[in-house]
């Protein structure tokens, strides 16, 4: 099964979508509220929760165990992270994928460019190379829909994101806004370590 990621640089209509999904067996997901609670491991790596949301955005697929967490925002330059999570345990070793959206002058700069561009974090004082983002399929021209891309994160550097107090992304040169990433990424590590509780 795949799964349909909604992002504003993939122009197509509801209705379009649901064709696909439906002639390629797929399943669409639901928008759903995910609870943050904490736990011992995640208090002992990030402390107690200090005014952090007590939900996230979320998608559920029908009959399925898992769900998918989101914080930050991909639309218009900006940045978001997904975690896949049990719908009642966590994991212990939580890894993220990043969702990058970059619009006008600087999308085309990058799509033109022979190579992916690198990520770069910069986390309190210190800079981390994530290596070469993934390109995204663009429908649509790049001044109305931008491009997309994506990165992984893995346990480590995921851990990192989340006990930083400032948080800088560039995608190549193009600076991102990670302001919102930077206040949802600690409880979506609670979501990921703990688990969400879902019934």
């Amino acid at each position: 099964m795949r799964f349909v990621r909604r992002f504003p640089f993939l122009l197509l209509t509801v209705g379009e979508i649901l064709l696909s999904c439906e002639a390629q067996g797929q399943r669409i997901a639901r928008p759903i509220k995910v609870p943050v609670r904490s736990c011992p491991a995640a208090d002992s790596l990030l402390g107690p929760p200090d005014g952090e949301p007590h939900s996230l955005r979320g998608d559920a697929f029908p009959n399925r165990d898992t769900v998918f967490a989101y914080a930050g925002e991909s639309l218009r330059d900006g940045v978001e992270a997904s975690v896949r999570v049990n719908r009642t345990a966590g994991t212990d070793a939580p890894e993220a994928q990043l969702y990058f959206h970059v619009s006008g002058t600087a999308a085309r700069g990058l799509l033109a460019d022979s190579e992916a561009p690198r990520v770069t974090l910069v986390l309190d004082d210190s800079t981390f190379d994530l290596g070469r983002a993934h390109p995204g399929v663009v429908l649509g021209s790049l001044e109305r829909a931008g491009a997309g891309f994506d990165a992984w994160v893995g346990p480590f550097m995921f851990l990192k994101l989340a006990q930083a107090r400032q948080v800088g992304l560039r995608l190549g040169a193009v600076h991102l806004s990670a302001t919102n990433l930077a206040r949802n990424v600690r409880p979506l590590y609670r979501v990921a370590l703990c688990g969400p509780g879902l019934d």
